[in-house]
């Protein structure tokens, strides 16, 4: 086996150990879960499926007067049914028409489907001891909420064309009224149609600004005449033509272009010395004179007649810009009139409008309510319902509570657990000595000598415990003790040992059992063996070999008997006893005394193997006295399943201190290891320790 298997068996061996704490805490628990479940009730659940649908179906196409909108709102709307479905409105309801129900009113719940695209669907349970009572409540209490779905849409449509209805005829008098207002606005302003008349106003402004416009740059034009005409003086080349028309200057410029003439053909033949030349010369000069007088006495004529012509032009030019700005002026005093008579067509425009508009509002309002009127009373009288009984409640044939297997079954477990826990904690509690390895544990060491495990041993059918061994009947045992003398005689041969000490922890772990059957397998073997029992206090070694009231060894101690009147040969061969003798309940001072000193030289001389069979070591001191004047080894003596572990570290530590190296190892006491269990950890610890197989399982 591996360590996970040998750690799996320690636990198998807790359990075995606190077997009954689990067969305990099994029937306790499953006998109460069984008992709780089978004096519950029985109840039964029937189940109705209710659909939830999006909307109302489609009788007439009409308007939705309420509708659910997206599906954010519908799962707000979902809800809400499905707490009026839960409400104690609808289950009153249910049970009056019912009528009282047998065994109580039973559990109701509402389980809420996953919802699809279109639809969401809602079950509705309802749990009752009763089966039929359960199927036919659950059935009456989903036709309550369908029914009553349509009696509120019902109401809610009544109320809605009600009030419908009210403002309808409201709105008809408001819309009467706004109507006759708008007639008599009408009258007052004694205009026919508004609209013609504000179109010829507008037409007849529209020519009065085209026609001042006009107006405008006409006596523009004519001032800026008018005014050029005044800033400017005539000139010279003002009068003056490019062609003068006189005919004796016209004459006379003939005259000289042929004396011109003349003089430059001639100059060809002369020079202009020549008295021929200088004669034409003079008759050019006089006529160029001639022609210069008539010519100024022509400008002055002409000067004179163009400024009588100029003017009269002014005149003209002044008259005309003064005709320009009467003509405009009358033409902006028509335009301001048109214009106010717009304005005050404008005003009346308006309050006209107003009127008009609040009649057009009050007659789509009127319309509108007159249509949803219409609707709502439509809606009214038809029975149209989202709601419907999908799947209605079959009667149940098995109980949903209590479920009695599992309820079993569980409190089966729990008990385990429970059983479990208390073992553990009974284990973790249980503070003694049941192994080789708690041993080694509680002694902190890697290894603490385990000289033998001496099985427990009874007496045929009586429970009396056997003191001495029975090769015969007690083979085991017997074996157990031959191992143990033979860890004591051969681990280190130079060194004998003669002087045993046998103690324990504390009383009733049995060290006088080991003491007597050790000394017998010693003397078996040839070894002048003796016995000293030095338990002072409660001595119980003149019972087992029938001497009582024989002296022993507080006698000597005290100095009443010689050494040879004590020693009593007993009928195992080679085996000798020295007795307590007469009980004390001080013997301390008589342990520490240099006789007692004494006696463990003279018994070495006497006899090959001296066994003392001391008090405990707790709570009295006599076993460490011992330890420390007159013992070669000391051997403690555990008692499986008895010894505290704190209690045997607490002796260890004890007898360490009084004497190094005294403690020659631990023999463990009364164990049961006939199990394949227990055997394959002795075994084990043996074969790995010792490296031999311990003595073989009592058959």
């Amino acid at each position: 086996m591996n360590q996970k298997d040998f750690e799996l068996l320690d636990y198998l061996e807790i359990l075995k150990r606190h077997k009954w704490i689990m067969i305990a805490a099994f029937i306790v628990v499953t006998g109460l879960g069984t008992l709780y479940t089978l004096s519950r009730t029985p109840l039964y659940r029937a189940t109705v499926t209710i659909l939830i649908d999006r909307k109302t179906p489609e009788v007439l196409e009409r308007r939705e007067m309420n509708p659910l909108g997206e599906a954010s709102h519908y799962q707000d709307y979902y809800n809400t049914q499905l707490q009026i479905l839960q409400s104690r409105d609808i289950k009153e309801k249910a049970v009056q028409r019912m009528g009282r129900m047998k065994n109580g009113e039973g559990k109701i719940t509402v389980e809420p489907n996953k919802r699809d695209e279109k639809s969401y669907i809602a079950r509705l349970c309802v749990t009752h001891p009763d089966p039929d009572t359960a199927a036919r409540f659950a059935n009456t209490m989903a036709e309550v909420f369908v029914e009553e779905n349509i009696a509120r849409r019902l109401r809610a449509m009544e109320d809605i064309h009600r009030w419908l209805a009210e403002r309808t005829h409201e709105s008809e008098e408001s819309l009467a009224q706004a109507e006759k207002e708008l007639e008599a606005y009408r009258q007052r302003s004694g205009e026919i149609s508004l609209q013609e008349a504000q179109d010829i106003t507008v037409s007849r402004l529209q020519q009065l600004n085209a026609a001042y416009t006009g107006a405008q740059d006409a006596r523009i034009s004519a001032q800026a005449r008018y005014q050029q005409a005044e800033k400017r003086t005539l000139e010279e080349s003002d009068y003056l033509p490019d062609e003068v028309t006189n005919p004796l200057i016209m004459k006379l410029r003939q005259d000289l272009s042929e004396k011109q003439i003349q003089y430059n053909r001639m100059l060809k033949l002369y020079t202009a010395s020549h008295p021929e030349m200088q004669r034409l010369s003079t008759q050019i000069n006089d006529i160029g004179g001639q022609i210069a007088r008539e010519a100024e006495k022509e400008k002055g004529n002409l000067k004179r007649l163009k400024q009588i012509e100029w003017n009269q032009a002014i005149d003209q030019y002044k008259r005309e810009y003064e005709s320009a700005l009467q003509h405009e002026r009358a033409i902006e005093s028509e335009l301001k009139k048109q214009k106010s008579a717009a304005m005050r067509l404008s005003e009346r425009a308006v309050t006209y409008n107003i009127h008009r508009r609040s009649a057009d509002t009050k007659r789509d309002l009127y319309q509108m309510l007159l249509q949803q009127t219409q609707d709502a009373g439509i809606s009214s009288e038809i029975r149209e319902n989202n709601l419907s009984i999908l799947d209605r409640a079959k009667t149940p044939q098995h109980p949903v509570f209590p479920k009695t297997s599992r309820n079993i079954v569980m409190s089966m477990l729990l008990s385990l657990i429970m059983g479990g826990g208390l073992v553990l904690l009974a284990e973790y509690t249980h503070d003694t000595i049941n192994s080789p390895e708690d041993i080694s544990e509680t002694a902190q060491k890697e290894h603490v000598k385990i000289l033998s495990s001496v099985p427990l041993v009874r007496m045929g059918g009586d429970k009396a415990p056997v003191e001495i061994l029975d090769q015969k009947h007690n083979a085991q045992a017997v074996n157990a003790f031959g191992l143990l003398r033979t860890n004591l005689l051969f681990p280190k041969p130079e060194k004998p040992i003669k002087n045993i000490l046998i103690t324990s922890s504390i009383r009733a772990e049995g060290k006088t059992f080991v003491s007597c059957n050790l000394a017998i397998s010693l003397a078996n073997i040839g070894n002048r063996t003796l016995i000293v029992d030095v338990d002072l206090r409660k001595p119980r070694m003149h019972k087992i070999f029938n001497l009582s009231g024989k002296k022993g060894l507080s006698e000597y101690l005290v100095g009443e008997a010689e050494l040879d009147e004590v020693i009593y040969q007993l009928p195992v061969s080679n085996l000798s006893l020295i007795p307590c003798g007469k009980a004390l309940h001080n013997p301390e001072l008589l342990l520490t005394s240099p006789k007692m000193q004494e006696l463990g030289s003279l018994l070495k001389e006497k006899f090959d193997f001296i066994v003392y069979d001391s008090p405990p070591v707790s709570p009295v001191a006599d076993a460490i006295v011992i330890a420390a004047s007159v013992a070669d080894k000391t051997i403690i003596i555990t008692r499986a399943e008895h010894t505290p572990r704190r209690l045997f570290k607490h002796v260890l530590d004890t007898l360490e201190e009084a004497r190094q190296g005294i403690v020659a190892g631990v023999v463990i006491n009364e164990v049961v290891y006939s199990s394949g269990y227990r055997y394959y950890r002795y075994y084990k610890y043996y074969k790995d320790y010792y490296g031999q197989e311990p003595p073989p399982p009592q058959p």
